[in-house]
């Protein structure tokens, strides 16, 4: 099993636990405070550790942005053969957040 389906079973198994358990979150503060600190961990977990198993992913949306951009066949191109074949609205969106952060 992989490390992100141990993570998100994890987070199953969470949320049914509080789902069960009912926790007591009349206080605003307590509230705000438990869902800041569930979010940052939640977020920040995973991103700590699936770091270098994610550099496939955001160098294909690199790839397709960058041969888009260029006004080139993303389905033909060396650099982007032999990724994942995104759907064409996928595409336009891996392109405008390609020009957005140049």
């Amino acid at each position: 099993m992989s490390l992100s389906a141990v993570w998100m079973l994890g987070l199953l198994a969470a949320f049914l636990a509080l789902l069960w358990r009912k926790p007591d979150l009349r206080a605003p503060r307590h509230a705000v405070l438990l869902l800041f600190l569930l979010s940052l961990t939640v977020r920040l977990t995973p991103s700590a550790l699936l770091a270098r198993q994610s550099n496939f992913d955001i160098e294909s949306f690199r790839l397709v942005g960058q041969t888009l951009g260029q006004g080139a066949d993303v389905y033909t191109h060396p650099d982007t053969f032999k990724r994942h074949p995104y759907l064409p609205l996928q595409m336009l969106w891996m392109l405008a957040a390609a020009r957005l952060s140049a």
